[in-house]
C-alpha cells in the first residue's frame, strides 16, 4: 500500500495487497474519505461490501471503516479533513451533503461504468500531480480537484437515482434537508413530529414525502439512524450500556435495552460481546 500524506489536511493513498492496513487506517480516524475500489471487501458501519467491479464510496468522518486486505485489494482511497474542505459549509457549490455524505438513508456507494470511472480516475490521477509539484497555489488547487471530485460523484448518484432533472431536484432537495436534520437531530429528537416541525410540514405529508422514493418510512429512519450510534458505541468505545442509552437521548436505560434488542434481536451486551468475539 503506498501512502502518500501530502499534510495534516489531505492525503492519498495507492490500495493494493499488502500488510499493515489497520495500522494505516488507524491514522486516518476523523478524516472524511472518498473510495475508489477496483475489487475486494470494504466495511462501512458493520455492512460488508465485496467489490469485482469499479465503485465509488463516500465515508463520513464518524463512520466505521475497514478495509480487508485478502488478496484482492485494489483501489485509491483519497482522505481530507474537515478544516482543508468542509462540506456542510459549502454545500452550496457541491449539494453533496445529505447525499454523499451524512446520508441516513444508504451508504453512498455508486458502481461506475467505464466512461464514468475513467472520468474519476482521471482526477485522482490530477490530484496525485498537484501533490508532487508543491508550490504556493498547491492547496487551492487541490481544494478545486476534491471539489470536483465530489461534484461528479454527485452528478453521478442522481443519474443513478433517477434525480437529475429539475422536477426531482426539488424533492431531492427537502429529503437531503430531512437526512441532514436527522443526522444533527437524533440524539435528542426521536419523535416525527419534531422533524416536520423543523420541515413545516404534517407528520402525513413528511411520510409521504420520504417514502416515495422507496426510503423506509421517516420514524424507521431515525430509529435506524439511533441504532446504528448504538452500535459504534457499543463496538468502540468503552461506555456502559446506560451511558450510551443516555448519551442517545434514553433517560430510562431499560427501556433503551428494550429497543435495541427489539431491533437488533441481541441485547447491547450480546452485541458488544459478539463484535468483540469476531475482531
Amino acid at each position: 500500500m503506498a501512502f502518500k500524506h501530502f499534510s495534516d489536511k489531505i492525503g492519498f493513498m495507492q490500495i493494493n495487497m499488502g500488510a499493515h492496513i489497520d495500522e494505516t487506517l488507524s491514522l486516518l480516524e476523523g478524516y472524511m474519505k472518498i473510495l475508489f475500489l477496483k475489487r475486494g471487501n470494504v466495511l462501512i458501519d458493520f455492512s460488508n461490501y465485496h467489490i469485482t467491479s469499479d465503485t465509488l464510496f463516500f465515508v463520513n468522518h464518524s463512520q466505521i471503516f475497514e478495509l480487508k486486505d485478502d488478496g484482492e485489494l485494489e483501489g485509491i482511497l483519497l482522505y481530507y479533513s474537515r478544516d482543508f474542505y468542509c462540506v456542510e459549509i459549502n454545500d452550496s457549490e457541491v449539494a453533496c451533503h445529505g447525499i454523499l455524505y451524512n446520508n441516513v438513508y444508504e451508504i453512498p456507494s455508486i458502481e461506475l461504468n467505464e466512461e464514468e470511472s475513467l472520468s474519476i480516475q482521471s482526477i485522482f490521477n490530477n490530484i496525485q500531480f498537484e501533490s508532487e509539484n508543491v508550490d504556493a497555489a498547491n492547496e487551492e488547487m487541490l481544494q478545486l480537484l476534491l471539489k470536483q471530485l465530489i461534484i461528479k460523484g454527485t452528478r453521478i448518484w442522481k443519474i443513478k437515482h433517477n434525480l437529475n432533472d429539475n422536477g426531482n431536484n426539488q424533492e431531492l432537495d427537502f429529503v437531503r434537508k430531512f437526512s441532514q436534520l436527522v443526522e444533527q437531530n437524533f440524539k435528542t429528537s426521536h419523535h416525527i413530529s419534531d422533524y416536520a416541525d423543523f420541515l413545516f410540514v404534517t407528520p402525513k405529508n413528511l411520510n409521504k414525502k420520504i417514502t416515495q422514493f422507496g426510503y423506509l418510512s421517516p420514524k424507521q429512519i431515525v430509529m435506524e439512524r439511533i441504532i446504528l450510534e448504538a452500535k459504534r458505541l457499543l463496538a468502540h468505545s468503552v461506555l456502559t450500556v446506560k451511558e450510551i442509552g443516555y448519551e442517545l437521548g434514553y433517560e430510562d436505560d431499560a427501556y433503551f435495552v428494550r429497543i435495541f434488542t427489539k431491533h437488533c434481536g441481541q441485547s447491547p451486551l450480546q452485541f458488544r460481546k459478539q463484535y468483540i468475539a469476531l475482531r
